[in-house]
């Protein structure tokens, strides 16, 4: 009996923290899908295409253009791609200031993929209107040495 007033306090203790952090965690993030001054993010493309490329050449880097068309500084917290062979290297850490540009450096590695057409989905998280911005990067990989092995074989 004597176990159970303990038992009774750590219960509620373990059961309030998730609560306590979700309150505090959302505390400070402001409403910015009401707010007309917010900052917005434009990318000057959203989809880059690297084309048909061999497998010999299968290290792809690009840079993605974006402005700031709000009113409020623009704050990047994340840039992830949704794929291992893909990264994000390069990002502003610093806030965007309205009307000002920047660009993110994504970076694709295709020499642990097999040949074919891929399209990989980079997510960024920023405190714009739309708080998720989507580009993407294209391409499709050949295996030049495996095509012409498969056109001898035929012949």
């Amino acid at each position: 009996m004597k176990r159970f007033p303990f038992i009774a306090l750590l219960f509620g203790t373990v059961l309030s923290l998730p609560a306590q952090t979700f309150t505090s965690a959302n505390a400070n993030k402001t409403d910015t899908k009401n707010n007309k001054n917010a900052p917005e993010i434009k990318f000057d493309v959203s989809v880059i295409n690297f084309g048909i490329f061999d497998i010999t050449d299968a290290d792809k880097s690009c840079w993605f253009k974006f402005s700031n068309t709000g009113k409020e500084d623009l704050i990047i917290y994340q840039a992830n791609a949704t794929c291992g062979c893909t990264k994000v290297s390069v990002w502003p850490k610093d806030p965007i200031k309205p009307g000002g540009r920047d660009s993110i450096k994504v970076e694709y590695d295709g020499t642990t993929r097999r040949p074919g057409t891929f399209r990989k989905v980079i997510v960024v998280k920023t405190n714009a209107k739309t708080e998720n911005a989507y580009i993407y990067i294209q391409g499709e990989m050949t295996d030049s040495a495996a095509t012409k092995r498969i056109n001898e074989s035929i012949k």
